[in-house]
């Protein structure tokens, strides 16, 4: 006698996607099994890893402007994906003109076809929100979810600009996801619109209070080298929270003004 369970194949709208976005609680969910978190960048690919003798080689190599796949023609291959997955996070110190192309599902056209700095500069739909495409730390970033069912791969001319990175979820095979395109339902529309009004109060719970919730407040003083308990839990529980506001000095001018180079 032998039996097997299996677990149905999840599926998700763009809807769904993008309420990943906000969803705190879906943080303390472990992954699925075969989900995985991963990213394509532009390090430096003198850095290797040799498997077979467990060396590492060139690993302080910092040419990390213009890592690339391969070149095909005068064209340049960033990234492949296999199977269902979302592109959650398009970052980039130095996006410019030229075209970064996103082939989804196998496609021969691209579903985004954009100047690299077009991803971020809030001049085309859906990239226009201003929490979710924003400047941080002089890198440019872009978090409208970009799914795919079947494969994804990322092109990009000459003058792309320097430096990226695409994080994404790869997902369990038989995961359904949407093909993504630029051009959304209103429904969608609005979920991306409540998404980037969410992340106008960071630090504020999206989903409100919770029933049973309770606040602990402590002012504390810890000398250099010390501890303090700020709480002590029991029951079951969980936190949902946690905020720390710190008296410190201001600092000196020199500080911003090294923030500020490039």
């Amino acid at each position: 006698f032998c039996s097997s369970l299996v677990a149905a194949a999840e599926k998700f709208t763009y809807i769904d996607l993008i309420n990943r976005l906000t969803d705190l609680e879906h943080l303390a969910t472990l992954p699925a099994p075969g989900e995985n978190c991963a990213q394509f960048s532009s390090y430096d690919r003198k850095s290797k890893y040799e498997e077979k003798s467990g060396r590492y080689i060139d690993w302080l190599a910092n040419a990390d402007g213009d890592g690339i796949i391969r070149k095909k023609g005068d064209k340049l291959v960033f990234a492949e994906m296999e199977g269902p997955g979302v592109i959650w996070r398009i970052w980039s110190a130095k996006p410019e003109k030229d075209h970064v192309k996103i082939y989804l599902d196998g496609s021969d056209s691209p579903a985004v076809d954009l100047p690299f700095i077009g991803y971020f500069d809030h001049k085309n739909e859906p990239f226009t929100y201003s929490w979710l495409v924003h400047k941080t730390a002089q890198g440019q970033n872009c978090y409208v979810p970009i799914p795919y069912q079947k494969s994804c791969k990322i092109v990009a001319e000459e003058g792309w600009g320097a430096y990226y990175h695409f994080t994404y979820t790869a997902y369990p095979k038989g995961t359904i996801l949407p093909t993504f395109k630029r051009e959304l339902s209103p429904a969608e529309s609005i979920a991306l619109d409540r998404a980037n009004e969410i992340l106008t109060s960071c630090g504020t719970d999206p989903a409100g209070k919770h029933p049973g919730q309770v606040t602990e407040l402590k002012k504390v003083t810890i000398a250099p080298g010390s501890t303090a308990t700020i709480t002590q839990l029991t029951g079951t529980r969980a936190i949902t929270a946690l905020k720390v506001k710190m008296d410190l000095p201001e600092p000196p001018e020199s500080y911003n003004v090294l923030r500020e180079l490039t």
